[in-house]
């Protein structure tokens, strides 16, 4: 659903572009959450552009099939709030 909404205000397919491309030049805090389980979007992708970001950065991949099922006695709610808390003021 995300990825027609994104399509539909770019006016581009995201199979066309080049997230690395994108991502080499970035110089936002980012913090890259991946599932292990994503079943649209390979683990190793997330890889590539968190290795191919320019800015600061932390990496979480979720082992779980969704980081939104975790608690928070998981360590995402820990790294979530640390990263924010460093990058906004």
């Amino acid at each position: 659903m995300w990825i027609v909404l994104l399509m539909n205000e770019t006016g581009r397919d995201l199979k066309d572009m080049d997230t690395i491309k994108y991502v080499a030049k970035n110089s936002i805090p980012t913090i890259f959450i991946h599932s292990r389980h994503n079943q649209d979007v390979d683990v190793k992708n997330v890889y590539a552009l968190y290795n191919n970001n320019t800015s600061p950065k932390e990496l979480f991949v979720v082992r779980e099939d969704h980081f939104y099922d975790m608690n928070l006695d998981d360590p995402y709610a820990k790294v979530l709030p640390e990263f924010l808390s460093e990058y906004i003021a």
